[in-house]
């Protein structure tokens, strides 16, 4: 008999969901979009003021369909702007990061796949949208090492940070490798890995003197709470956990979707580790769901 929930029922990521949703056909893009959404109403409620967040085009692209003519989609992520009469505000009780990385070392290594293409971008002074701080992806399959768009992503996160606009990046994609080749990898299990993680580029004061921050997430963790980075020495908290639960009961097929009764589709694509955490967690939810 299925087991069902109308929430959540992982402390974190819903694995079930997730691993459906990196299937052929099985609906990232709809996912996609409404995170997105979703994440853009959250900051709005919780920026400070002089600051707004945008949903606009993505630097990701994202193709539909099997065939060789399949179209191609920019998704709408996120940017935040700021006005001239932003107060300074701080975030507490935020996650440290796993892994700091001068920006110098990431860049080195990217260089030959980023100089592909060059994006130039122009900052309207005084005018809307404003003048862009930050901008936040939502990682598509597409847009991984190995897939369709993975180059002409990385040159245009490049203009972007060499423009001066921090990027976060979320990526739930555990069966693809990570983004930066700096990075520990999730499906080689490489020591230090994580089946999700968040990276923070920030640019600043210039590009060759920023850093990247990378968050590490565990199968059977809550999702952090984390400080984005603002202007100056500002930051923002992001709580994703809330954010992730929004997503998942706003859209009623994701917990149709999802039937605590069985493994997570393509469960061998998690490590043996976290293959027995997960048992856990449904061992958990089986033993406390009604008879």
């Amino acid at each position: 008999m299925p087991l069902l929930s109308d929430h959540n029922l992982y402390p974190g990521v819903n694995a079930h969901l997730n691993s459906f949703l990196q299937q052929s056909g099985g609906g990232w893009e709809s996912f996609h979009v409404r995170h997105i959404n979703d994440l853009q109403a959250h900051l709005d409620q919780v920026l400070p003021r002089g600051y707004y967040a945008l949903s606009e085009k993505s630097h990701q692209i994202s193709t539909y369909g099997a065939d060789a003519d399949a179209r191609f989609q920019t998704h709408s992520d996120i940017a935040i702007y700021r006005l001239p009469t932003a107060d300074p505000s701080s975030a507490g009780g935020i996650l440290a990061p796993t892994l700091s990385l001068p920006m110098r070392e990431v860049l080195i290594d990217l260089q030959d796949e980023a100089l592909m293409s060059v994006v130039i971008y122009q900052v309207r002074e005084g005018r809307f949208p404003g003048t862009p701080i930050t901008r936040i992806e939502l990682l598509s399959p597409a847009n991984k090492p190995r897939g369709s768009d993975y180059r002409p992503y990385l040159a245009r996160r490049l203009s972007g940070l060499r423009a001066g606009i921090a990027l976060v990046e979320i990526d739930f994609l555990h069966q693809q490798r990570a983004l930066l080749p700096t990075l520990p990898s999730y499906p080689q299990a490489d020591a230090g890995s994580a089946p999700y993680s968040v990276l923070i580029s920030d640019p600043r004061p210039e590009l060759m003197q920023g850093k990247v921050d990378a968050y590490a997430i565990a199968v059977d963790v809550p999702l952090p709470v984390l400080a984005l980075p603002l202007a100056d020495a500002e930051t923002v908290s992001l709580d994703m956990g809330a954010v992730y639960a929004q997503t998942f009961t706003s859209v009623r097929v994701f917990s149709q979707l999802v039937d605590y009764a069985l493994d997570p589709p393509a469960f061998d694509k998690f490590t043996p580790d976290d293959q027995a955490k997960i048992q856990a967690i449904l061992q958990r939810i089986r033993a406390e769901s009604p008879p």
